[in-house]
């Protein structure tokens, strides 16, 4: 491997009609890192892509006024890397996540 690309998007929401969408760009992108923000997940499992292994974290405290959810970040970080680096992700207790590469 000669370059590590890392790439980082304002995704506006990871689900919804755009959903595909969305996916078939991080196929295109083929970063090696990607790091997701504004995903409005509601669980840890909403943002999952083939050949990526994601470390979500989703807004733990929804304002009782929003219609929907807000915030969250993910890091995808393709499944060939993981056997050339040590990835060591570290969950905060807030709403974010440092990987360690």
């Amino acid at each position: 491997m000669n370059n590590l690309q890392i790439a980082c998007w304002n995704v506006d929401g990871w689900s919804g009609p755009n959903h595909h969408a969305k996916e078939n760009l991080v196929y295109r992108l083929d970063a090696g890192v990607l790091l997701l923000v504004e995903t409005w997940a509601k669980s840890q499992h909403d943002v999952d892509i083939d050949g990526y292994t994601c470390f979500n974290k989703c807004r733990m405290h929804i304002n009782e006024d929003a219609c929907r959810n807000s915030g969250g970040v993910s890091i995808l970080i393709r499944n060939d890397l993981l056997s050339i680096y040590d990835v060591k992700p570290e969950f905060c207790a807030h709403e974010e996540i440092i990987i360690v590469i």
